[in-house]
This record gives structure tokens, sequence and C-alpha cells, in this order.
């Protein structure tokens, strides 16, 4: 059911089934001329279904809307190019585009397998994950001419004004959406508030965490009195958040440190099996398939970061990097 936040201003429910995220929070800006749905969920019937359902509640005609996208994960690109039509503009940040679009040709999984299998990920594993990640089967299945906004640029959808933020981290080129005058940002999956976001490695991207760090410092200068996020609690205070967030990744940095530290030589897999981490598993080898690629990823992105401040170093061993304290 959609929900009014703030006059012609609307939450609406995306559900994410068999996601540990559970829904994704789609906003929506209603105004006579055109509107604008920001994320769209993966793509699958259920995401669809659900959007034209709460739409059709508000009176909001499809042909009459138009699509921000704030980051290239299928939980909110699924259905972008799957909705085109002559008189709909999908909008996104272009470093996410381009990747968004590189997802469709085998030269960029050629790529991110091979960066996964370097930070740890088993190579015997890499066929049954392409099975059941959402980064490959809820993406969307065409390619699309994105029309692209950049850091700053501001749109008018009725009586608001969405200036667009460039807040890299959790993917290359992720983008929040702050209104000024009401003192308001949407968050997209760079601050979420009862979980934290997935910080991983990315092909081309030199050291993520610490585009995510800067960009957490970046959005906590912003006059914000109201935080809207994309998953589970939607709203929360921001720059309490931004706190813990940061504390959160000196904590997993330190635990990283130290397990390299205490036993030289481990790959990325053997170090993420000993961080710890928030799920129901019994162990490391309970792990969903899934979900170990994305701790495997984050791992990878701290151990980065640990190698920038030049407190560890590695080496290829084989298929994988080896770890060691410096």
């Amino acid at each position: 059911m959609a929900v009014e936040l703030l006059k012609n201003f609307y939450r609406l429910d995306v559900p994410l089934p068999n996601n540990p995220l559970r829904q994704l929070n789609s906003y929506l800006f209603i105004s006579e001329d055109r509107n604008l749905l920001i994320d769209t969920g993966f793509n699958r019937e259920i995401c669809i279904t659900a959007i034209l359902s709460q739409l059709k509640e508000l009176h909001v005609e499809l042909d009459k809307t138009d699509f921000f996208l704030t980051h290239l994960h299928s939980d909110h690109s699924g259905l972008g190019a799957e909705l085109i039509s002559p008189n709909r503009t999908i909008y996104m940040g272009e470093t996410d585009a381009k990747y968004l679009n590189r997802h469709l040709d085998d030269d960029y999984w050629v790529l991110m397998n091979d960066l996964f299998v370097k930070s740890g990920f088993p190579k015997e594993d890499l066929e049954r994950v392409a099975k059941v990640n959402p980064a490959k089967v809820d993406m969307p299945t065409k390619r699309y001419d994105y029309t692209f906004v950049n850091d700053g640029d501001v749109m008018t959808v009725g009586d608001y004004e969405l200036q667009f933020i460039e807040t890299p981290g959790h993917t290359p080129g992720h983008m929040c959406i702050y209104l000024e005058h009401e003192s308001t940002l949407l968050t997209g999956d760079h601050v979420l508030f009862d979980i934290t976001p997935n910080i991983s490695a990315w092909p081309e991207v030199p050291n993520s965490l610490e585009n995510y760090l800067d960009s957490l410092k970046k959005v906590s200068t912003l006059d914000v009195s109201k935080a809207y996020a994309s998953h589970r609690s939607a709203e929360g205070n921001l720059l309490d958040r931004i706190g813990g967030l940061l504390n959160h990744h000196q904590q997993r940095l330190n635990n990283a440190y130290e397990i390299v530290k205490s036993k030289p030589y481990q790959n990325g897999n053997q170090i993420a099996s000993r961080m710890k981490w928030s799920i129901r598993s019994k162990s490391w080898d309970d792990f969903p398939l899934a979900q170990k690629w994305f701790a495997i990823g984050e791992t990878a992105s701290h151990l980065t970061y640990l190698e920038y401040e030049g407190k560890i170093k590695k080496e290829l061993n084989g298929d994988h990097y080896s770890y060691w304290a410096v």
C-alpha cells in the first residue's frame, strides 16, 4: 500500500521474495505534468504487479511516469529497461548506467569472476552462484540508453526540486536525492537504518570502501531533518546512523586486520570465514552461496582499504591472493 510522506510524495512497497532485504522502499513524486518513480525492484512479475497496483491506487498513469534508478543493483534497477516506452525516460547516474549495461556482456563477468576468485571465492562455485546471485538472475534483460544525471544536477517535479548527489561506495556510482527546501534526503542504499549496506570490491574501482566512507562524510554536511532509505525501516536519524556506520566499518577493519595479523598468508575466503557476520547461519559452511559471494566481496573491500593504509600486503598464490600484516 502506498504511504503519503509529503503532499504528492509517496513511499511504495515492492516485495523482494526469497531475499534477506525483504522489500524495496520505492518512492514516487506526482505532478500534473510528469511523475517520477525512484527504483523498481527485481525483474520479476511480483515486483511489476506491486508497482502497477499502487500506481493504480494513486490514479497515476504509467505512461506519464519517468524513472530514476539510484544504482545498478537488481533490486533497484531490475525492471527499468523492461518498462521502456516512447513516453518514458529512465534517468540514472552515468557511472552505474554504464556498469549496468555491461552486466549483459560476458566479458564483464569474466572480470567480475576473476576479481572474486582472486579475493577468495571458490572457483568451483562460480557456476552455481551464477544461478542464484540476484546480480545476474534479476537484472534487466535489455540494454538501454539511460538519460544521465550528474552530481549536483537539479530536476523539478511538481512542487519539488530534486538535487542528485553522487555517493560512490555501495556501487561505483550510487546516487542519493536531496530535497533542500524540505531538508529531506532519499538515501537509496547509501544509508540504511537497521542493516548495513554491503560494500564490495568492484572491477576498475581501486578502493570502494574509501569511496563509501568519503560519501558518508559528504552527505553528513547536508541539512537533513528527514531521511528515507530503500530497505527495511524507511526513516531514521541521518547523522546518528552515519556515526554508527563509520564505527561499524572501523570495527570490521580492526577485525580483518587482527585475523590477518594472527595467521599470515590466508586467502580472502579463509579470512571471511573468521570474520563476524550478522547472519542466521551456524557456520561459514552453512552460509547461502549468494550471501557468501557478498561476504567475500565485502571482505575484499576491507582488505584493500588496509592495503592502501600500508597495514597489510598481498601476493597472488595460485588462484587467490594471500595476505599478511606489515
